[in-house]
């Protein structure tokens, strides 16, 4: 028997669970829950102070953090790892909705439900399974002895509750690299400027290593791109050689690599192009990356997860790219204290490529205690009105969903809500609901 607990409202877990009546999960925590287990998996968030945990441990019933529990799991297969601090959860969610749509039965767990039904997890019967490799707290790391394919999406200072400096992100994806098999191939996205400086902290000589990307000396070479409204096309050629040409349907110039990596990780599995193809193109993306939940051909709402300063940037641009000449209103809840205190300025400045700017309060997280983190929102508010021309700070959640609602029919506009909190839930949801009643 399976049972679980949890505090928040929302889970990724509960579209899966909701197919799987017989796991009880509670709503709260209660030493009694723990009943006469044999294995606790807890999240990293918690540790002995959680009343369940700190049971199961009085009690010596094993207990491992889920990224244990996972690379355990794992022993028993051929890993492909999609790592990075952005884009892990798209390339690893398009990767495995690709190998399955071309008859390799793959096992994945990835970070989000994919868009059309898909769920974020499925047991296939082939060797090969592929896993979002997080590197907060070293998950990862859990991973790596089992890694048959690994790839980097790119590199930058996140976690900071965790990794206090760029240099110690960087020495954790230096110890993947290090612990993966010695038999394993390492895709490394050669553009990114962190990959760059990771590159250069290991063996130059370490044959498991190719790159991807538009820069010339990359392996696997992305040329001939094209960005359209609707479709954004590339061609892929590995050491010269062409591979084919592809056709994707989610928006900018980061999907194009996260798509070029799971080509060429197809590839390397001898996947036929032609197939690649047909996938691809069709492929719809992840819940709540760059996810469309209202759109009139006037006004559209997007809701993305994105909560690092790289990935609000690339967000922002794709929209510009999905909806060009349409004003830009990014409303922004972030995610932690300790990564808006740390990276206060960098978020300004990615926020400033919209032409307007909502915040809403700081999002905490169960991971942190604010304790030492006098960052507030307005000095992320004050921050941001440095570099952008329209920063108002939402006092009311309600009253901006009204406000936006109103204006709906006025101009043409795409609303942008982006974090990792419940943001796409009291905003986005409720915004394209009442449009949706209204329509």
């Amino acid at each position: 028997m399976v049972t679980g607990s949890d505090e928040t409202e929302y889970s990724v877990a509960d579209d899966l669970l909701s197919k799987h009546p017989e796991i009880k999960v509670f709503d709260t925590f209660n030493l009694n829950h723990i009943g006469d287990a044999s294995l606790v998996v807890r999240s990293v968030a918690y540790d002995e102070n959680n009343v369940e945990v700190g049971e199961a441990a009085r009690r010596r019933i094993q207990v491992l953090t889920y990224p244990q529990a996972v690379g355990d799991v794992l022993k028993d297969y051929r890993t492909i790892a999609v790592a990075g601090c952005n884009g892990k959860t798209t390339t690893s969610g398009m990767l495995s909705s690709m190998l399955t749509d071309c008859g390799l039965d793959v096992s994945y767990i990835v970070g989000a439900p994919l868009r059309g039904g898909g769920d974020n997890a499925r047991l296939g019967k082939s060797s090969w399974f592929v896993i979002e490799a997080d590197e907060y707290r070293d998950a990862f790391l859990n991973y790596a002895p089992s890694v048959g394919i690994g790839v980097i999406t790119n590199i930058g200072h996140d976690h900071p509750d965790y990794f206090p400096t760029l240099d110690s992100v960087l020495a954790s994806f230096r110890e993947f690299i290090i612990r993966a098999k010695s038999d394993s191939k390492l895709l490394i996205c050669g553009d990114d400027v962190g990959n760059q400086v990771l590159l250069d902290k290991i063996n130059s000589r370490d044959t498991r290593i190719e790159t991807y990307g538009v820069n010339p000396r990359c392996n696997w070479l992305i040329d001939r791109v094209t960005q359209g409204e609707r479709l954004s096309t590339f061609r892929l050629r590995h050491n010269r050689v062409e591979i084919g040409t592809f056709e994707i349907k989610i928006p900018g110039r980061h999907n194009i690599l996260n798509a070029a990596a799971s080509t060429a990780v197809g590839s390397m599995l001898g996947v036929e192009p032609g197939k690649m193809e047909e996938s691809l193109v069709d492929y719809g993306g992840s819940r709540r990356r760059f996810e469309p939940l209202y759109d009139n051909g006037k006004f559209a709402i997007i809701d993305d997860y994105a909560h690092h300063p790289m990935a609000i940037e690339a967000t922002i641009m794709a929209a510009r790219q999905r909806y060009p000449g349409k004003e830009i209103s990014a409303v922004f809840q972030p995610h932690t204290y300790s990564r808006t205190s740390v990276l206060l300025e960098n978020f300004a400045i990615a926020l400033s490529k919209a032409d307007r700017v909502f915040f809403l309060d700081i999002y905490g997280s169960v991971r942190e205690n604010r304790g030492g983190h006098l960052v507030t929102i307005m000095d992320l508010v004050n921050a941001t009105k440095m570099h952008a021309k329209s920063v108002s700070l939402v006092e009311d959640n309600e009253q901006l969903v009204e406000d936006l609602f109103k204006e709906a029919s006025d101009k043409p506009e795409v609303i942008l809500t982006m974090g990792a909190g419940d943001i796409g839930r009291i905003i986005g949801a409720n915004l394209s609901e009442r449009l949706k009643r209204n329509d």
